[in-house]
């Protein structure tokens, strides 16, 4: 993701077409300024319906693997950290199929940023495992995600940790 400082409407308009998700049928529908809150939706398109006529179970993986690190990631960077942030490991629970569009809201309370930030400014680290559900538009829960966000500080110095033993 940018490793420089980006407004909210670029990036927004950057995931919308960025071509995984576009071709996905995955659109970003808002990004809340202080990134605590992103909306997404996923729409069932000709590239991403099976045989059953519902959504591929990797469509909507895709749905919500990024999402959280672009959060957090666009988050510390605003602070002025350099940072690196990928998804470390997902749990999928596909609980019913899904026939049209699926909504997705990620939220990160500002306790999380905090616990995020003084993990970084202890261990140059953050690895935490985040939940996201998606519903259809008549509100049942199609799928349910733990995505694990890791992030590494890249100008942390770990003092004492090259120091040689005497």
């Amino acid at each position: 993701m940018f490793s420089f400082k980006v407004s909210v409407k670029a990036l927004t308009w950057f995931l919308r077409f960025y071509p995984p998700l576009f071709l996905g049928g995955i659109w970003v529908e808002y990004i809340d300024p202080d990134y605590k809150t992103l909306r997404v939706r996923i729409s069932k398109t000709l590239i991403n319906s099976n045989a059953n006529g519902s959504i591929y179970g990797g469509s909507l993986y895709l749905a919500t693997d990024p999402f959280y690190v672009v959060l957090f990631h666009q988050y510390f960077n605003q602070k002025g950290y350099t940072t690196k942030a990928w998804l470390k490991r997902a749990e999928i629970e596909y609980v019913t199929p899904a026939f049209g569009r699926v909504y997705f809201n990620f939220r990160i309370k500002e306790e999380d940023f905090q616990l995020a930030e003084d993990s970084l400014n202890r261990t140059g680290k953050y690895i935490r495992i985040h939940e996201v559900d998606g519903y259809n538009k008549k509100g049942e829960l199609c799928i349910r995600s733990k995505t694990e966000v890791y992030i590494r500080d890249l100008h942390f110095q770990n003092k004492g940790e090259n120091t040689p033993i005497s």
